[in-house]
């Protein structure tokens, strides 16, 4: 389901990012998710358009973009959302500023669908924060996800009801999984480090250093870029890796081939019935197509016994 007032205020908001020096800012984000995962790769920013695909892009950039919106810039900390309601609020419906304050204070994190309830929405667990699952309006994702799915997106909350943003990346269970460590172990990993990286801090300081580390929202914050890079270095990889090789039970490659053998009519029934009948065929739900099933020695004996 749509987000109340979103539409309109995402125009409003992508006509005023594309001004000045938001432009720049958007630009320099943009290529922060994207620079570093195509020169790993040793491809640019066309190629890596055309290795994805028009959508898988578009969801990329999209990330980048929410990233973009959420994110404070320079000394003084300043968001474009916040630049623009400034200057533009009078503009907006009450249910188009709710949505555009909800999303700037929103964060990327890791969830599997627990429940699917098609037409209408999803049930939600945040892997990374905890808690209890959420419930989200979301026809489109209802018709097309299934139970124990991951994704990557932002749930927003607005208007007494919970939704996804725009950008929403579908994981398999191996970049998952990487994502899932960062977030766990990279807090540690700083809280070991700070004796020596930081070594001026008193104790009350350090204490308050590792509070904020442990905050799963604070790393979430500035942790956009970690979910778009597993996903692309794990889709780069799996698009340019060779196919798999298909080999058979002797170790030998398979072959695929299609071999046709002119049947008269007259004995179509016949040939079916002795297809039919052999233990190794196995035939197709309402097709005459059979597969062939290879038993070993065991399993024959089983079978007779």
């Amino acid at each position: 389901m749509k987000i109340p007032g979103a539409e309109e205020a995402s125009e409003h908001i992508g006509s005023w990012a594309a001004r000045g020096r938001w432009k720049e800012e958007c630009r320099r984000v943009l290529n922060e998710h994207l620079e570093p995962v195509c020169a790993k790769a040793g491809i640019d920013e066309d190629e890596l358009a055309k290795l994805l695909g028009e959508h898988h892009y578009q969801m990329i950039e999209a990330c980048a973009y929410e990233d973009f919106l959420c994110r404070r810039f320079g000394p003084k900390g300043r968001n474009v959302i916040d630049d623009y309601l400034d200057q533009r609020a009078w503009k907006e419906s009450i249910a188009g500023r709710d949505y555009l304050r909800v999303l700037r204070d929103s964060v990327m994190s890791l969830y599997e669908v627990v429940e699917v309830r098609r037409g209408r929405g999803l049930v939600l667990r945040d892997l990374i924060r905890g808690g209890a699952p959420v419930e989200v309006d979301e026809r489109m994702g209802s018709e097309s996800l299934v139970g124990w799915d991951l994704i990557a997106t932002r749930v927003l909350t607005t208007g007494g009801r919970a939704y996804l943003s725009g950008a929403v990346l579908h994981f398999p269970r191996e970049p998952a999984d990487a994502v899932m460590r960062i977030f766990r172990d990279g807090p540690e990993r700083a809280r070991r480090s700070m004796p020596n990286e930081m070594p001026s801090l008193t104790p009350a300081q350090r204490r308050a250093v590792a509070e904020v580390l442990g905050d799963k929202t604070v790393a979430l914050e500035v942790g956009t870029r970690v979910f778009t890079s597993v996903w692309l270095a794990y889709t780069i990889g799996q698009l340019t890796s060779p196919p798999p090789s298909l080999t058979n039970f002797d170790g030998e490659q398979i072959v695929l081939t299609k071999v046709r053998f002119a049947l008269a009519k007259e004995h179509m029934a016949k040939v079916t019935g002795l297809l039919d009948a052999t233990p190794e065929l196995a035939r197709e739900r309402e097709e005459l197509c059979w597969s062939w099933h290879r038993q070993d020695e065991r399993t024959r004996v089983e079978s007779r016994g």
